[in-house]
């Protein structure tokens, strides 16, 4: 059994409705023969498990820049780009809302993004190393380096142009 991809899988509100379909179903054929089963609350307790993902989910989701910010200055322009980005393994970088432009350097080696609460009101104030297969391929048009941050973790990291 092959399991769909990430890009493949219905959105967590279509399986919601999915589940929910098959468990009035179940529930009908038990009512019409007057059966009680344990699958009613087998079918209830998917339900609240996939309403729950769903609302994490959402409430994981990041807000873009608010508009007329600095962040929206130098992301609106080129919201098609970063909507687009994915990093060399070709994972998607999540969208605008996860995205920023940060302040980066190379130190030995490697890039680090510097983290900052006017950029993710969530994280502390740190210098982040960006993994190697996060950085994004094929330029940066918006002229500064933008990072793509999910639960403190580097999505994607996009090095100014020319570096």
């Amino acid at each position: 059994m092959t399991s769909a991809t990430w890009e493949e899988r219905p959105p967590v509100s279509a399986r919601l409705k999915t589940v929910r379909r098959r468990c009035l179903a179940e529930e009908m054929t038990d009512v019409l023969h007057g059966v009680t089963t344990p699958r009613r609350l087998r079918c209830l307790a998917i339900l609240f498990a996939l309403a729950a993902s769903l609302a994490a989910s959402r409430a994981a989701h990041a807000a873009p820049p608010p508009v007329g910010s600095d962040d929206w200055q130098i992301m609106h322009p080129y919201a098609e780009w970063v909507t687009t980005q994915h990093d060399r393994r070709g994972y998607w970088c999540c969208d605008i809302g996860d995205g920023r432009p940060v302040e980066a350097r190379i130190v030995d080696d490697h890039w680090e993004v510097h983290i900052t609460k006017a950029h993710f009101p969530d994280e502390p104030d740190h210098w982040l190393v960006v993994p190697d297969g996060k950085i994004t391929t094929g330029g940066n048009p918006t002229g500064t380096p933008i990072v793509w941050l999910l639960h403190g973790n580097v999505q994607c990291f996009a090095p100014p142009d020319g570096v």
